[in-house]
């Protein structure tokens, strides 16, 4: 019986070649793309059948209802964290006995997420919901970690790479100029009395304000320079006299547009709109004329190697999870990288961005706690929710 691994399709050309450099003997098929249906009569003799997430979606009724695997392995499985999309609904009718997920971030946002992951693997040994799951676990974190950590097994680069290069976070606290900090005031104090009102949520204002803090003109304020940008393209300008690349991350397309525009050098890009990553991931790497890579951090947070020229990544914004921005900086900081890294965060005082490093890190000290083999007696677990609650973007906008 074949293995089937199902992958992003940004990763299905790495796994086609790590799987000839290490097990070369395997006859593996890769089913994706208009050949794939031409190669059905290969499968009898394949070892691995190599599959994408939305390939296996499309093609599930045709061709893997009847089929049994002996093993189905589900690579950044977090592609399946919700349960309600088709995807995650479909990956759980494959036919196997055996199940393996690998994912770098099992909890991105709330513990549904671990639910979704496990009810994979084991369906029902987490209960039969994520609503039963929170009502038997979320008052005894710790009987929940007893019950995972026998099935986890988890590793860091240090773990198994103890030469690895340092790598140093420098998060640059700054003032906003006077302009910028009363308008941002005014803003804010516009957007509570909506919220007092019900005009809007919350969370909507937080978005609002975090847009505010990168650059003013994502919200269409006439602003020339924001204290933010200037001190981001300091730095930046500072690394491109040394001679040295920088990967640029940030979550707003419209962002990664303003800094390609006022940059004026050339770049490389990868975002949801790009076709051909590849080929801008080739540029960056072999042409020494292209020093600068911009990506939008959902797009390009896996599958993606960058660090053969590059040691310097900057964090324009942040991601709600430490974790999700983690696997972003993984792209430089990665086996093979021979230089120190460096990583830098631009965070602006007496605003959204200070709450939103201190809730981050919060939220993943409660889930590194959950996932770790070591009792959680005696730890403070105060605030367990995972996800962004009310309280937190109360806290985060005051």
């Amino acid at each position: 019986k074949p293995a089937l691994v199902v992958v992003p399709r940004s990763v299905l050309e790495n796994w086609e070649d790590e799987l000839a450099r290490f097990a070369p003997g395997l006859q593996v098929l890769s089913l994706h793309g208009t050949q794939r249906h031409s190669r059905r009569a290969e499968i009898a003799g394949a070892d691995v059948l190599l599959t994408t997430y939305d390939t296996l979606d499309r093609d599930y009724a045709e061709h893997y209802v009847d089929p049994e695997f002996g093993y189905v392995i589900l690579d950044e499985a977090q592609k399946i964290k919700n349960a309600a999309v088709s995807t995650s609904q479909t990956v759980r009718k494959l036919n196997s006995a055996n199940r393996l997920i690998i994912t770098g971030t099992p909890i991105e946002n709330d513990l549904d997420d671990i639910w979704t992951l496990f009810d994979f693997i084991m369906p029902g040994y987490l209960g039969d919901s994520a609503k039963e799951l929170h009502e038997r676990y979320d008052n005894d974190l710790e009987d929940l970690r007893r019950r995972i950590y026998p099935f986890i097994l988890r590793r860091q680069i240090a773990d198994v790479k103890t030469d690895m290069p340092k790598k140093e976070i420098a998060d640059i606290y700054y003032d906003a100029s006077a302009k910028q900090a009363a308008a941002y005031q005014q803003f804010k104090t516009q957007l509570k009395d909506d919220v007092e009102h019900k005009k809007r949520n919350y969370f909507e204002s937080l978005l609002l304000l975090r847009q505010f803090c990168l650059h003013p003109a994502l919200l269409g304020e006439n602003f020339k320079f924001t204290s933010k940008y200037e001190q981001f393209k300091k730095l930046v300008a500072e690394k491109l006299a040394k001679g040295e690349k920088v990967v640029i991350f940030s979550q707003y397309r419209e962002m990664l547009d303003i800094i390609a525009k006022e940059l004026g050098v050339k770049y490389a890009r990868v975002d949801g709109g790009v076709l051909n990553r590849k080929a801008e991931i080739d540029r960056f790497n072999n042409d020494p004329e292209v020093k600068i890579f911009l990506a939008t951090t959902g797009a390009c947070n896996s599958g993606v190697n960058l660090h053969y020229n590059c040691n310097n990544i900057i964090l324009y914004d942040n991601w709600w999870n430490e974790a999700v921005d983690e696997q972003a900086i993984g792209r430089v900081y990665r086996v093979g990288q021979t230089k120190p890294v460096n990583v830098y965060r631009f965070i602006t005082k007496d605003t959204v961005e200070v709450g939103m490093i201190a809730v981050q890190k919060r939220k993943q000290g409660i889930i590194n706690a959950v996932l770790s083999v070591d009792s959680l007696a005696g730890k403070d677990l105060s605030g367990a929710d995972f996800g962004l609650t009310e309280k937190d973007l109360q806290e985060i906008i005051q």
